[in-house]
């Protein structure tokens, strides 16, 4: 079996582009995978499962709004097969490897736009994480909770998982992997004051960010932190502000041109630039750095639909200052759709009304506006999630569907029993069922199982 996997492996990537290389590649996996059954070798035969699952053709593109025909449902294949090989680690390591793999899962997800779900992986991994006492970790779900909030529009609770991962972070000042998170939390931290009016504890906190960038030898910490304060600063009414705006997009741009994976920090000091030119009133500079933000985001391919969407937008507005009014609605168009696909993947009405009050949101549609443009999100998730059902909900339909009682799912999804039960009262609510019998039966008939 291990020789079959390693063989898969090579030939695979070797094989490149070529098809019918990569089917033999994948043959040998199978070959792998039945020997590690034939052995009843369980740890080989999921590790086989995700060396198949891993080499399946499959896009990481997430245009649509179905999670499962998407990535997300790739992923969440795999960390179901992690969970089941961490279920045969030490008991110590489990809890540990299965909130990593959540948090990976979360990741994902917010940069794509699938922002439910996001939530829901992240507030998983905070369960796991404080159940293990594993501050760390604890930290990390904290921060990408408040992350995924402040995109959602949410920065009240935002700021207090800010403030909580802070605390943490204090009690933790002597550890190797403080600083790191400190700087995350600053930035975080700076993200939600500002929303939520406080420009001045914004600004100290990007401030010291980028004094503390500056005193190691971190280049990205560094340009990372310019960019924030750049971003931040443009926002502002102050010219000495808009001044130093400038100064520091123009040196993450320089930074950049020799930094090796620059990630998205030029794309976002071209979108500064582009707001600079427009609060000029230059419409030809302004189109210059819409058009440059583009055409980095096409060549590397970056997934951040957020970052894509706010691109597009600067384009829509710097065409409409050059008073070309057909093409801004149309790169106003794909910023639209953009949001609308995003919105479209949420079926909790309390998060979807957080985006479209989000400060962005009404930009857009003031902008929209102006052009005779309405915005009006389309619910299609309707049509995937039928009564309004969460995926988690939906997760633990299934489940139920195929006998599991409450302890199994909970083990299967990494989650407390009283949680499941939580879970089962919502989804029994909303498909007005009183049984355990009649959920399964409702979903069959839904096509959910």
């Amino acid at each position: 079996g291990c020789l079959f996997q390693e063989l898969g492996t090579v030939c695979w990537e070797r094989a490149e582009g070529d098809r019918d290389a990569r089917a033999q590649a994948r043959g040998l996996l199978i070959t792998a995978l039945e020997h590690f059954r034939a052995a009843g070798d369980r740890k080989g035969e999921i590790t086989a499962l995700i060396a198949l699952a891993y080499r399946r053709g499959i896009s990481s593109r997430n245009d649509g709004v179905n999670v499962d025909e998407s990535y997300v449902a790739f992923l969440e294949e795999i960390r179901r097969l992690r969970s089941s090989e961490h279920m045969l680690a030490r008991r110590g390591e489990r809890d540990r490897l299965q909130t990593m793999t959540l948090l990976s899962v979360h990741v994902f997800c917010r940069a794509n736009g699938w922002y439910e779900t996001a939530r829901e992986r992240a507030m998983q991994a905070l369960e796991l994480a404080v159940a293990a006492r594993d501050q760390r970790a604890e930290v990390v779900a904290r921060l990408g909770l408040a992350e995924t909030d402040i995109a959602l529009g949410r920065f009240s609770t935002a700021l207090e998982q800010s403030a909580r991962a802070a605390l943490l972070l204090d009690a933790n000042i002597d550890l190797p992997w403080e600083p790191a998170q400190r700087d995350v939390q600053r930035r975080i931290h700076a993200a939600t004051l500002a929303a939520l009016g406080d420009r001045a504890g914004a600004e100290v906190l990007l401030r010291e960010r980028l004094r503390v960038a500056g005193l190691g030898a971190n280049t990205v910490r560094y340009v990372d932190a310019e960019t924030d304060l750049a971003e931040f600063l443009v926002a502002g009414n102050d010219g000495g502000q808009r001044a130093e705006a400038e100064r520091l997009a123009r040196s993450v741009l320089s930074r950049c041109a020799t930094l090796s994976g620059a990630l998205t920090w030029d794309i976002r000091a071209e979108l500064v630039l582009c707001e600079l030119a427009l609060l000029r009133g230059d419409a030809t500079v302004a189109s210059g750095h819409a058009v440059a933000a583009s055409a980095r985001l096409d060549a590397r391919d970056i997934p951040l639909v957020t970052l894509r969407m706010r691109t597009w937008f600067m384009r829509a507005r710097a065409l409409k200052m050059a008073g070309s009014s057909d093409d801004a609605r149309e790169a106003l168009g794909m910023a639209l759709s953009l949001f609308e696909t995003i919105v479209a993947r949420m079926s909790d009405p309390a998060l979807r009304s957080a985006l479209l009050e989000h400060p962005h949101t009404r930009e857009m549609q003031l902008f929209a506006s102006a052009l005779g443009i309405a915005l009006e999100p389309t619910p299609t998730i309707a049509r995937t999630r039928p009564a309004g059902l969460t995926l988690r909900e939906i997760e633990v339909l299934k489940l139920v569907a195929a006998g599991q009682t409450n302890r199994e799912i909970a083990e299967r999804l990494f989650i407390s029993e009283k949680t499941v039960a939580r879970h089962l009262t919502n989804l029994f609510g909303k498909i007005d069922t009183q049984s355990r019998t009649q959920a399964a039966a409702w979903a069959f008939r839904h096509n959910i199982v």
